[in-house]
């Protein structure tokens, strides 16, 4: 799933507020590529800025951790269903021309909610700071 120019409009929830926590873990898990590295203990700290995968300093590593973790019902629901998999699909090869957002919603309308949802909750709810230069303004807003 990329994570440029993701959604210019649709449905979907909103940025939900979380409070501040610290756990101690006993491993840590780091995303590079598609493979998980576990090492050593670590401390997890998430606020209202993000999710546990934010602060990384990379999009793309926070986006495959939240993918992993706390997106994959998202994810899931998306790439599970044939409509959201189609406009997902016809998304990724709009490459940001002008009005492909709208053709691919018109073509595949059963999809785009489940997509917007699963990105969201990737780049709004997961990895706000992160993906801050990756994320349309008006994504987290819907």
């Amino acid at each position: 799933m990329s994570t440029g120019d993701e959604a210019s409009s649709g449905g979907g929830s909103s940025n939900a507020s979380r409070g501040s926590s610290t756990t101690n873990q006993t491993s840590s898990n780091v995303v590079t590529g598609t493979s998980v590295v576990t090492s050593g203990t670590t401390t997890v700290s998430s606020s209202s800025t993000g999710g546990g995968c934010d602060m990384s300093g990379d999009c793309q590593i926070c986006a495959e951790c939240a993918q992993m973790g706390a997106c994959m019902d998202e994810i899931q629901n998306c790439f599970t269903d044939s409509e959201c998999q189609a406009f997902a699909d016809c998304f990724a090869m709009c490459q940001g021309t002008p009005g492909c957002f709208p053709n691919c919603a018109m073509m595949h309308p059963m999809g785009v909610e489940l997509y917007i949802a699963a990105v969201q909750c990737m780049l709004c709810d997961e990895c706000p700071v992160d993906c801050e230069d990756f994320t349309p303004p008006q994504l987290c807003d819907l």
